[in-house]
């Protein structure tokens, strides 16, 4: 696993397209070959940075890490993971199977993703949480304009707020079948994470 931290860091190549709207640069490059434990992904970028970042997926099945800035995630197609670090982040899936990360295990600030595109066979894990340990408050149109739906806050005393918000679905697809929320914990780091599934 390679971590670029500014432009200069990542190797040439098309597979995916960067701007840094903070720097108001761009490039494309090949990113890395994705080593980690989701099957079918074939390429990653992980780019940590606070920068605000926009990264597009010019090929499929791939993994985007994107860091502290208010960061744009674009995949094309296939199985794909997008994980916008902390603070506001709109994140596109495509037209396969993407899994959206929220991820508030250490977070040092508030997370709010929207998820764009979520449909059927989607999910969303919002990793390093627990049903006892935290309060889960669901929420019908909230949301950046143009972008509103059911919107997850999860808050515990001291933490950081996680919070996804999906367009396109309400309250109550968590009760009639569209939705499907569960929780667990990942046997190999063993973190504590919550998933939502899309059935249709």
């Amino acid at each position: 696993m390679s971590v670029a931290r500014s432009l200069a860091d990542l190797p040439p190549g098309n597979n995916f397209s960067v701007t840094d709207t903070t720097t108001g640069q761009s490039t494309t490059t090949a990113g890395e070959s994705y080593a980690g434990p989701v099957a079918g992904l074939g390429n990653e970028i992980i780019f940590l940075t606070p920068d605000n970042l926009n990264i597009t997926a010019n090929v499929p099945n791939v993994f985007i890490h994107s860091d502290r800035g208010q960061d744009a995630l674009q995949a094309l197609s296939g199985t794909n993971v997008l994980d916008g670090g902390t603070n506001s982040n709109f994140l596109t899936g495509g037209a396969g199977t993407d899994t959206f990360f929220v991820d508030a295990r250490g977070a040092s600030a508030d997370i709010w993703s929207t998820l764009n595109n979520f449909h059927a066979r989607d999910s969303a894990t919002v990793w390093g949480i627990t049903r006892q340990d935290f309060n889960i408050l669901w929420q019908d149109g909230q949301g950046a304009p143009g972008y509103t739906g059911l919107t997850l806050h999860v808050t515990a005393p001291g933490k950081p707020t996680a919070s996804l918000t999906i367009p396109g679905y309400t309250t109550a697809d968590l009760n009639n079948g569209r939705l499907s929320v569960s929780f667990g914990t990942e046997p190999i780091s063993g973190s504590s994470y919550m998933y939502v599934h899309a059935n249709s």
